[in-house]
C-alpha cells in the first residue's frame, strides 16, 4: 500500500504561529506554504517518507502518513 502525507489544516500551526519544521525535512519538495491556507501536500511528490511526520510537534493530529487516493500521481502503476 502507497502511503502519502497529509495534513489537517485545522491543527496545523503553521498558518497561525509560523511552525515550518516539516518544510525543511522534505527531501522530495512535496510541502509547500500557501498564505492563508497552510501547509499543502502535492501527493503526486511525496515519498511518503515518513520525514515530515516524524518533526512535527502536533504529529498525532495535524500531520499524519495515510494510504494515497485511488489514482494518485504517487501510487506505482498497476499490472
Amino acid at each position: 500500500m502507497v502511503r502519502v502525507a497529509r495534513v489537517d489544516p485545522e491543527h496545523c500551526p503553521a498558518g497561525s504561529c509560523g511552525c515550518f519544521t516539516c518544510l525543511d525535512r522534505c527531501e522530495a519538495g512535496a510541502l509547500s506554504f500557501a498564505a492563508g491556507v497552510g501547509i499543502v501536500i502535492d501527493e503526486g511528490l511525496c515519498t511518503g517518507c515518513g520525514a515530515c511526520v516524524s518533526c512535527c510537534p502536533l504529529a498525532e493530529v495535524a500531520l499524519r502518513l495515510v494510504p494515497a487516493r485511488s489514482g494518485s500521481a504517487s501510487e506505482p502503476p498497476k499490472r
